[in-house]
Order: structure tokens, then sequence, then C-alpha cells
């Protein structure tokens, strides 16, 4: 497995370190408490904790190593599981609704894409339209059936728990400086 065996693989090669560039020390980043507070923050995540409840389901079907064959049964578990996922949806439909207007008072969201490096500013992201605007989509009579909302802002639990991160390295480091002055 690996790059190297397909047939238009690039030879292995590496970058030379930039000049006069010497990495901060692990020692200097405070690792342990931005672990602390993303745990923290993790631990009472509705969408972490609905990852959770997944991976514990699906770790139990694999550890039972078996499918029913009784269509009776089979019929109630898929009604349990769309049960979990319409009631997980309803809630998530209120949940973003407020999460993107929140959004809205505190982040600016940019397009970046090729086309737009030649423009004095960037244009604003439209998360819907820039999604769809690189592929033709087909009509499609069973587009109603996953109506698992978007998330809010096309920011995913780990996209968000990232920038939740990075402003606590920003809070840390302005406390820092702030010590220093």
């Amino acid at each position: 497995y690996g790059e190297s065996y397909l047939d238009n693989a690039l030879p292995f090669d590496t970058i030379n370190k930039a000049r006069g560039f010497e990495p901060l020390k692990s020692s200097k980043f405070p690792v342990k408490l931005l672990a602390e507070k993303s745990a923290a923050r993790i631990s009472k995540s509705t969408e972490f904790i609905y990852i959770q409840e997944d991976l514990e389901i699906q770790k139990e079907l694999l550890d039972e190593n078996t499918v029913t064959l009784n269509k009776a049964e089979r019929i109630k578990e898929a009604d349990k599981a769309e049960k979990r996922r319409n009631e997980r949806n309803a809630a998530r439909r209120v949940r973003y609704q407020k999460i993107e207007e929140d959004d809205k008072k505190h982040y600016t969201f940019l397009r970046t894409w090729l086309e737009d490096l030649d423009k004095k500013t960037l244009p604003m992201a439209d998360h819907e339209n820039d999604e769809n605007s690189n592929m033709r989509l087909a009509e499609n009579k069973f587009k109603d059936l996953d109506e698992t909302p978007h998330y809010p802002s096309g920011l995913d639990p780990i996209k968000r728990e990232t920038l939740n991160i990075a402003s606590d390295f920003i809070s840390w480091k302005k406390a820092l400086l702030a010590l220093r002055n």
C-alpha cells in the first residue's frame, strides 16, 4: 500500500529547512492546558456525545458479530435507529440555528479558491452554493430521505473544536504578553 506503488508516483523527496528557521520548543506551548480545555468542551458537546454513542453502538455490533435473520427484529432495530436519527435531527435543527446566528456575530467566512487569488478582496463564503458550485447535481427523487441538517457555517465538530483550541492558544498568548508588559 502507498503512493510508491501507483503508476505515476512521484519519487520520495524532502524540503530543505528554511535558512534561519528555528522551530519553537514544544515545552513553550501550553499543551496540557489546551488539552484539558478541549477535553472539557468535548465532554459537554452534544455532537461529540453523538459520535461517542455511535462508536459504542458500532463496537457492540462488531463484538456481537451476528445479525438477526428475524424480519420483525430487523424492522425493530431499523425503527430504533431511525427514531434516534429523527430525534437528533430535530434537536440539531434548533441548536444549529442558534449556532449559525452566533457564528454570524463572531466569524467572517471568506472563500479562498484559486480563482480568487488575484482579487484585492476575497468574496464572502456562501456555504450552500460554494459546496455545490463545482458539481452538477442530478434530480434525485430520494433527496429528502436524509434529513440530517448541515453543520452550521460548514464547520463540523472537529473543525469547530480546532477553532476553539486556536482561540484558547491566542488567549493564553495574550495573557502571557500582558504579564511581560
